[in-house]
């Protein structure tokens, strides 16, 4: 028991270990905001496209409306995985594994449908005035 409490519980070892956690944890916030920007800027544009009008965008539209049906009903693990080991597995020279990519290709058009209920008819409409 001695072992085990000197090994991991050590006030040395946790006072050696502070700079390299801080720093793991600042990284993990900036990538955190770099993705909620993609998941935001991905939302939006999928929201918007979802709900242009008009015969001449119908394909647009379908694209939209079958993208965001198809990455909201696979699970992420997947996608990084097919993009993060499949994809670089065929030596295409497209895209590696970037996983701020993954994140925010998966995760926009998932958000796409809130973003477009919360306010994008009301916009559109001209009404300032929440609906109860």
């Amino acid at each position: 028991m001695g072992k085990f409490l000197h090994s991991f519980f050590s006030p040395l070892g946790f006072r050696r270990a502070v700079p390299q956690v801080w720093d793991g944890f600042q990284t993990n916030i900036k990538l955190m905001v770099i993705a909620e920007l993609l998941v935001l800027v991905f939302a939006l544009v999928f929201a918007i496209v979802r709900g242009l009008p008009g015969r001449a965008t119908l394909p647009l539209r379908v694209f939209a409306i079958a993208y965001t049906d198809f990455f909201r009903g696979t699970p992420l693990i997947l996608v990084a995985y097919v993009w993060g080991f499949g994809i670089p597995a065929l030596h295409a020279g497209i895209i590696s594994s970037q996983s701020l990519f993954i994140y925010g290709r998966s995760t926009g058009p998932e958000s796409s449908p809130f973003t477009r209920a919360s306010g994008w008819r009301r916009a559109r409409s001209g009404s300032r005035t929440p609906r109860h």
